[in-house]
């Protein structure tokens, strides 16, 4: 309102969504990195606030598809029909698209189908769901987001992982910030006093960010240093911050001298969130190196364990999937239980009438051994010494169990131990 310029009404909405959502993405690095030497009272505050800012993302989400929306209909009336439909089109994406996928994959490509197949049989239903949500004026990030909300517990293949991490961070990213970039005029920002505009948005959001999480970390019994890297660590914003500034930019919602703004503000905040929260929630303590390595350097953090009452086919896909001599069995809540032998599946017939008769618990080696992701390698490396033991779980230990982290591969430890003859 000072400044005259921006829509009053959708561009605070806008701003919401920014000053809502933060780019866990890049503090997730971070604590992976020093986990080992954190409390267990840090890194239980730490994963509510991962929640709580995966769900504050989801929600800055929707406010921006219905702000957008409103936008294209201008009418409240054709936002009411709108909403209506897209409720009835949420729903039938996170229940629907599951279903389809796993009938597409097993009947018309049978059990053994291809990485690549599956790959592409996922980027088709991706552009149906945005086709179709198109048609309710659901914005593409927000169906993308949808069916990526509805697959989340769907068995999907490392490698079509792999493929889709590939497309995604190999591909289209760095082609949407080559974009971005090339639409960047900032001498705009010499005229009028618009510098002002990110030198004010840059400090709002961090004192907000920071004053908000430092509260909320202090009522929880954090120290006051521990409670200001936290406040800190999320003030980041990045790659969902930027998508969004760029789709209110081109529907006239977000004036250029702000764009231009946010895009300095992602840049900004990268920076401090993490330099910030290193320093105030790990002082002194030195990034791991050589010397420091540990079982969770190696790790596969992208291999998913097998639910202590999966069906047989479950047990079989994970078999196609990872070709591994054991698999991680856990409990609904994620603590480990043990592992499945390839040996003890390997000679059974794959078949939907076998899902009742034999489950993962059946064939559970609860004797299986584990390794905590701090163990050293030297000693990770005496677990491999036992006979036809090729991977093992990698865990943390809490009040609950073993939880679950990831796997290492005993090809992945193999230069380690040359190294160490």
């Amino acid at each position: 309102r000072y400044f005259g310029i921006g829509d009053p009404l959708f561009l605070p909405l806008f701003m919401f969504t920014l000053f809502s959502a933060s780019a866990v993405e890049v503090l997730i690095p971070l604590f992976r990195e020093f986990s080992a030497r954190t409390s267990v009272k840090l890194k239980t505050f730490y994963g509510v606030l991962l929640a709580a800012s995966v769900l504050a993302n989801a929600t800055s989400l929707f406010v921006f598809s219905g702000t957008i929306t409103y936008n294209a209909v201008k009418t409240l009336s054709n936002l009411v029909t709108l909403a209506i439909f897209s409720a009835a089109f949420v729903f039938v994406v996170l229940k629907g698209l599951p279903f389809i996928q796993e009938k597409i994959l097993r009947y018309a490509f049978g059990p053994l189908v291809s990485s690549e197949d599956e790959t592409r049989i996922l980027i088709v239903l991706l552009i149906v769901v945005i086709g179709a949500g198109a048609a309710f004026h659901i914005h593409p990030m927000v169906c993308a987001f949808l069916a990526g909300i509805s697959l989340a517990n769907v068995h999907i293949g490392r490698r079509v992982l792999h493929n889709i991490d590939f497309i995604t961070s190999g591909i289209f990213m760095p082609f949407v910030f080559i974009v971005v970039g090339m639409q960047i005029d900032l001498s705009l920002l010499h005229q009028r006093n618009y510098i002002l505009y990110p030198v004010l948005l840059i400090t709002a959001m961090v004192v907000v960010r920071t004053l908000s999480i430092y509260i909320a970390s202090r009522i929880s019994g954090i120290s006051q240093r521990d409670s200001l890297g936290f406040g800190l660590g999320f003030v980041s914003q990045m790659t969902g911050t930027i998508a969004t500034a760029v789709v209110a930019h081109k529907a006239g919602i977000l004036p250029e001298p702000l764009f231009y703004s946010v895009i300095i503000l992602s840049i900004v905040t990268t920076i401090i969130g993490p330099v910030g929260a290193r320093n105030l929630l790990f002082p002194g303590i030195r990034t791991r190196g050589r010397e420091f390595l540990a079982a969770e350097d190696f790790t596969h953090y992208d291999i998913r364990p097998i639910p202590l009452l999966g069906s047989f086919s479950s047990i079989l896909q994970r078999a196609r999937d990872t070709e591994l001599s054991i698999y991680p069995v856990v409990d609904e809540n994620g603590i480990y239980q043990g592992a499945v032998h390839l040996e003890d599946v390997k000679n059974l017939v794959f078949a939907e009438e076998l899902d009742n008769i034999v489950i993962a618990a059946d064939l559970l080696d609860r004797e299986y051994p584990s390794v905590a992701r701090d163990m050293p390698v030297d000693e990770t490396l005496e677990i491999f010494r036992r006979p036809g033991t090729y991977a093992v779980a990698v865990v943390e230990e809490s009040e609950e169990g073993k939880i679950y982290i990831g796997m290492l591969l005993l090809r992945d430890m193999l230069p380690q131990s040359i190294k160490n003859l």
